[in-house]
């Protein structure tokens, strides 16, 4: 382990006893799973655009990331342990204190995620396309037990909410301060509120919100 990762680790542990003393077994588990986490952040950081890589794992647009995947590769790697149950919820706590994220680690995010200063968002186990960017305040929740399905390359900008059967399609944006609950939301659509009424208008693909790297946006294909 190089010199940079050991001291990102050396931090988290630190950090994770905010919540009580590690055991000498939660420390091997995340020895074991650490490497995994940090490959995974830096896979995604990797598809960025220039303006928004973060080298600093510390910082908050990569770390809410990085502790996410280590929370769930912790719990995958024995669902059934109780060791690895609380460990992962110390983790989830974690991200939660430092990044003020709601993000559980049973939740299946997509390969490729991006949180941009997520601040008081709640995610929920719906189906997360690739591509999947959220801002501060985004709510993404659950209506008699259903959940939303989003496609490919969704955005969903500040104090937006999506709840429900809702289902929203490739290369769409959701506007700041927009609620949808059970909406079917075509592809290419940039989705605002006015006055409480929802207006769709198709973008025709040509949208871009500019995170990621033109070969991995949403006009890629």
């Amino acid at each position: 382990m190089n010199s940079n990762k050991k001291e990102i680790l050396l931090s988290l542990t630190r950090q994770l006893e905010l919540f009580g003393p590690l055991s000498r077994i939660e420390r091997r588990i995340i020895a074991e799973t650490f490497d995994a986490a940090v490959d995974k952040s830096d896979y995604t950081q990797s598809l960025m655009s220039p303006d928004h890589k973060h080298t600093e794992h510390f910082h908050t647009c990569r770390s809410v990331i990085f502790l996410y995947h280590l929370s769930r590769t912790v719990y995958l790697k024995n669902t059934s342990h109780e060791v690895n149950f609380k460990l992962a919820e110390k983790l989830f706590l974690c991200n939660r204190f430092l990044n003020c994220i709601d993000l559980y680690y049973k939740i299946d995010m997509p390969d490729f995620f991006f949180i941009n200063h997520g601040l008081g968002s709640v995610l929920s186990r719906a189906k997360y396309g690739n591509f999947f960017t959220i801002h501060q305040g985004v709510t993404v929740g659950t209506q008699n037990g259903l959940y939303p399905v989003f496609g490919e390359c969704v955005v969903l900008f500040p104090n937006s909410v999506v709840v429900g059967a809702s289902e929203i399609g490739d290369n769409s944006v959701i506007g700041a301060g927009t609620v949808l609950v059970n909406k079917i939301i075509p592809k290419n659509s940039l989705v605002t509120m006015r006055n409480g009424i929802i207006e769709i208008r198709d973008h025709g693909g040509v949208y871009d919100p500019g995170f990621f790297q033109r070969e991995f946006g949403p006009n890629s294909q």
